[in-house]
């Protein structure tokens, strides 16, 4: 992805320029505002883990939608949808890996004790 748009095997889609900055997601502005300040504490980071999936669950339902969405080429959803997984298929699996990661850790030090 560029800064003017989605860019993949030299196909670059520009986004459509509006007169007035609407947010894309306005439901998720308070996330917005609590992710702006950096975590400092383990309940602070909590809270932004949560915010976190709350906006990622809202870019899925979005990509969900998008095959009725107008005003986009069949060619620019497809580009969005196949980037979209492919970018979210590269996060899944080590963040998959900690939580496995720290129940071999918690198991090893039971049977410690």
């Amino acid at each position: 992805m560029t800064r003017s748009g989605l860019k993949q095997n030299g196909i670059s889609m520009k986004p459509k320029l509006s007169s007035r900055l609407v947010p894309l997601f306005p439901d998720l502005e308070p996330l917005n505002d609590l992710l702006r300040t950096p975590p400092r504490t383990t309940e602070d980071r909590l809270l932004h883990i949560q915010a976190l999936g709350r906006r990622i669950e809202r870019y899925i339902r979005f990509m969900g939608a998008v095959a009725s969405m107008g005003g986009s080429s069949g060619e620019a959803k497809e580009l969005a949808v196949t980037i979209f997984h492919e970018r979210l298929a590269e996060l899944e699996r080590p963040l998959g890996r900690i939580p496995e990661k720290l129940q071999r850790f918690s198991a090893k030090r039971t049977r410690r004790a």
